[in-house]
């Protein structure tokens, strides 16, 4: 018999925008083929928009549980019993793990840190871009949220051994990123910068200010003819600045990364903050593209430098990288193809499928509900079903008397 789980999410899992999104869906089709998939907002989203995107996606096996207006999961734990629940960062989890302890206690919770939080909030406390004392009071939430779970997935041994270092004792699955593996073309290419990510992530906004006002003039000095492409969704008006600049070209939020990808003669990711495992460069290294990017980008890929990618932290070192690989394509494509075999053992379909396996034996290892607990449960739908329905009547009613109020101050 399947195994059944709710994921559940605070966003829709587009594979066009984010790596976390395109994760997510990867995860997700690994988890179709032993486990029967139900989904939640832990906000409400249109479920028409979001099955046209799942479809878009191929998850057509995922079954959508926010057909009603509801602000936590609570109504996707009265609807179906669940083996256990995939919760997608510890922000969603503080919101839904209270109902799932509440309406199916044997449901086990796997919190996905996506990346640790206070890993990154840290490193960004100490560039000074985050208060500390708001760093402290999240990772204290965000700890206590952790502990609260059956288990954690990291996406790399860096984070897990940071959660470690904290007192956690509960099984923390390595499941990395996800990428496709993609050929790359020898061909001739123009000198062609890309960075692709989402600019809703801070990192991604600092980093790229970071290179263009600090390594883009010493490679523009050395090669005049040198362009930038910048691929991301949701850019705020300092990237819409930089396309302003001569070489510097926006390409805005695309179906696809694999053609800028094919088109570039490197990709860079010069982050200076973060966690976990960046997409931006699993991605980059899968289709070919030699990358230089710094400490923080190459975390949780045991990648060597000068031979899967060139590691630089300084500006001058970090446009001295870019430009050798643009003045030696052969030894650039050496290097892409040197990371594209690294990333295929690390983050390929075979790696995912053997580490989500693992978690779905240890979820087997658990005893199913009782009979007793069943029935508990089926006593505890009808009485949540009837508190839905009284809240949803008792808005409504609010909303037309604040509209009649309204109304009537208006005609006054």
């Amino acid at each position: 018999m399947p195994l059944s789980h709710l994921v559940v999410c605070d966003y829709t899992p587009r594979t066009d925008q984010t790596s976390g999104g395109r994760r997510l869906v990867a995860l997700m089709e690994l988890f179709a083929a032993d486990a029967d998939t139900y989904f939640a907002y832990v906000d409400y989203k249109d479920p028409q928009e979001t099955s046209v995107l799942f479809q878009r996606c191929g998850l057509n096996h995922v079954r959508l549980t926010a057909d009603t207006k509801f602000s936590h999961p609570r109504a996707a734990f009265t609807k179906q019993l669940y083996d256990f629940a995939l919760i997608q960062a510890w922000r969603v989890a503080e919101r839904a793990a209270g109902d799932a302890r509440r309406l199916q206690p044997w449901c086990l919770l796997v919190v996905d840190t996506v990346d640790v939080h206070f890993v990154r909030e840290e490193a960004a406390a100490r560039l000074n871009l985050l208060e500390p004392r708001l760093v402290a009071e999240n990772k204290c939430r965000e700890l206590a949220i952790y502990r609260q779970a059956d288990a954690l997935i990291t996406v790399t041994d860096d984070d897990r051994a940071a959660l470690v270092a904290e007192g956690l004792t509960q099984p923390i699955f390595l499941i990395p990123n996800i990428v496709p593996l993609l050929p790359r073309e020898t061909i001739a290419r123009k000198r062609e910068l890309s960075f692709i990510g989402g600019f809703s992530h801070p990192p991604n906004i600092d980093g790229l200010l970071w290179f263009v006002n600090e390594c883009w003039p010493l490679i523009v000095e050395r090669i005049p003819d040198v362009q930038l492409t910048i691929v991301g969704s949701n850019p705020t008006p300092e990237v819409h600045e930089l396309a302003k600049q001569s070489g510097i070209v926006y390409a805005g939020c695309v179906p696809a990364t694999a053609p800028y990808l094919q088109a570039a003669a490197v990709s860079i990711a010069p982050l200076r903050y973060g966690g976990g495992m960046k997409g931006k460069v699993c991605e980059a290294l899968a289709a070919g593209v030699p990358v230089v990017t710094t400490t923080v980008g190459i975390q949780g890929i045991p990648a060597r430098d000068r031979v899967d990618f060139r590691l630089a932290d300084q500006p001058q070192d970090f446009a001295q990288a870019v430009i050798e690989l643009l003045q030696d394509p052969v030894s650039a494509e050496r290097i892409g193809e040197n990371g594209r075999q690294l990333i295929s053992r690390i983050c390929g379909p075979v790696a995912a499928a053997a580490a989500v396996s693992e978690l779905l034996e240890w979820v087997r290892s658990h005893p199913e509900p009782s009979r007793w607990q069943k029935i508990w449960w089926r006593l505890s739908r009808v009485f949540w079903k009837g508190y839905l329905r009284c809240r949803t009547f008792l808005n409504q009613q609010v909303r037309a008397h604040n509209s009649k109020q309204a109304t009537d101050l208006t005609g006054n």
